[in-house]
């Protein structure tokens, strides 16, 4: 039973996953970033003038129908440990569909920027969770790296410890006592960094003249 239900979930993932060359004709994805932050959002054309040029406005899905934006955190913002210099996702959110694009977009630029992306270290939705599955059993152009623990459990080094609790392991501020850890925690998707091997997004959203 549960092989079904994991096979049917990656059946739906793949289906409804959507790329650039499905967004809408009004709608772009628009990147706004800093040293320690990233937010990519999809986007529509609200106005334009001669000095600055075209502004644009978050899509609203009640009257667009559609709405997507992911926004990433360098972990120096957080005490969740070194995790190998990734970028956080500290939210997401996307009309059905729309998500996977995102966090494949988001991972390139974590992947050019800094060690690569990692999950929420505090929350992550069902479905966020379907995704980090299938990049970890089901992407061969995706690099996947294994995070150790605040314990040193997996090396010897402490550039790659970070927060496991979000894994079933052991939290990196506040530790559990050991049976309150899931011996299993590094097979888990989320206890990894991933980094993306392409930017195959990216110069799709650029070729179509979406990404803004």
């Amino acid at each position: 039973m549960k092989l079904l239900r994991e096979y049917i979930k990656k059946i739906l993932l793949t289906e409804v996953a959507k790329g650039p060359s499905d967004l809408p004709d009004n709608v772009f994805v628009q990147i706004k970033e800093s040293s320690d932050f990233a937010e990519f959002q999809l986007v529509k054309k609200v106005g334009e003038s001669e000095k600055y040029g075209p502004r644009y406005g978050r899509t609203v899905e009640q009257t667009d129908g559609i709405y997507g934006m992911i926004q990433l955190e360098s972990v120096g913002v957080y005490d969740v440990g070194p995790c190998s210099n990734a970028f956080m996702i500290s939210w997401s959110g996307a009309t059905s569909g729309y998500g996977p694009m995102l966090y494949d977009l988001a991972m390139e630029w974590a992947t050019a920027n800094g060690g690569g992306l990692i999950a929420d270290r505090s929350t992550v939705t069902g479905e966020a969770r379907a995704v980090w599955d299938y990049y970890l059993n089901n992407r061969s152009d995706i690099e996947i790296v294994q995070l150790d623990d605040p314990n040193n459990e997996l090396t010897d080094v402490e550039e790659d410890n970070c927060d496991q609790e979000i894994a079933g392991g052991q939290n990196y501020l506040y530790p559990k006592p050991p049976e309150r850890v899931d011996p299993d925690w590094p097979k888990s998707a989320l206890s990894k960094m991933y980094r993306k091997t392409n930017d195959s997004v990216t110069k799709e959203l650029k070729d179509l003249g979406k990404l803004v």
